[in-house]
């Protein structure tokens, strides 16, 4: 598997010095590597962008997105998210051999948007999507706190397009737990990698709840899409894509998730790479 990191943040310095009317077009041709992505987003590529807290292109705010990029070159985070994904496809490749995978993945890192409280206080101003294989991006904010982090991000969305190259997705028939469980292998697979301080704040064992919990694990069984949000990222979330919240804190998910796969680790002896493309049904423990 080939991987490629564009430079999008050249790209971005270009489109944010053309004319607004210009920038939709600039930002659809950045976008074009990774396009099979939005095949499935209702509002098309460019409002997709800015409903998945990516920097305006219908806004000029040079004061804000200049420094911004300025603090993500100074940190190389294009050559952190290559080459921690270099050597995790490698790991991973090595503990599982001969499993498929994308002839390339193509990757893009995107200036997020900081108007967005809950985008860089709750998310942690940072976030991945890589569950098409051979397609994944990153779009952050960047701050003290993950500035050094974005690269731990990308292997988590690198464990998703793996697994999703291995074990089918349907959402017609995806459960909670199948989401569920896979949020927990990608962290899972981070915390092998690079230690616990490379994990998400999405996934901070002091968003821990028992009640919530057990929420989730009394509705893994759940089917379709739809249940995937108020289950695995929590009631904000769910309100804000117009979604019926069922109580749950942000974040549950990924605690649940990895909560379940260590037990599923504990006992069988498995690493986390060696448990990427198993099954769901293979994971959970009967509960």
């Amino acid at each position: 598997m080939r991987i490629t990191v564009h430079d999008t943040l050249t790209q971005t310095r270009s489109l944010l010095a053309a004319p607004l009317p210009a920038r939709p077009g600039l930002l659809l041709d950045m976008l074009a590597p990774v396009l099979p992505m939005y095949a499935y987003a209702p509002a098309g590529p460019v409002e997709s962008h800015h409903l998945g807290n990516g920097f305006r292109v219908d806004a000029d705010r040079p004061e804000v997105y200049g420094p911004a990029l300025d603090r993500l070159e100074a940190a190389d985070v294009l050559g952190q998210v290559e080459r921690c994904l270099t050597e995790s496809a490698r790991y991973q490749l090595d503990a599982t051999p001969g499993i498929a995978t994308a002839a390339e993945l193509h990757v893009v890192v995107l200036l997020g948007d900081p108007s967005d409280e809950f985008f860089v206080r709750t998310t942690g101003g940072y976030f991945g999507i890589g569950g098409f294989p051979g397609y994944l991006t990153v779009t952050v904010w960047p701050t003290d706190d993950n500035i050094g982090k974005v690269g731990y991000c990308a292997v988590h969305e690198l464990n998703h397009n793996l697994r999703f190259a291995n074990v089918r997705w349907n959402p017609a028939t995806v459960t909670v737990g199948d989401q569920v469980i896979s949020e927990g292998l990608a962290e899972a697979f981070v915390r092998e990698r690079y230690g616990a301080a490379a994990m998400g704040p999405w996934g901070d064992p002091a968003r821990d709840d028992e009640a919530a919990y057990r929420t989730v694990v009394e509705n893994l069984g759940l089917v379709g899409m739809h249940n995937l949000t108020p289950y695995v990222h929590g009631d904000a979330t769910t309100i804000r894509m117009g979604g019926t919240p069922v109580g749950l804190p942000s974040g549950v998910g990924y605690v649940a998730g990895l909560r379940l796969v260590d037990a599923h680790l504990a006992a069988s002896g498995l690493t986390a790479a060696q448990s990427t493309c198993l099954e769901t049904a293979e994971i959970l423990p009967r509960l």
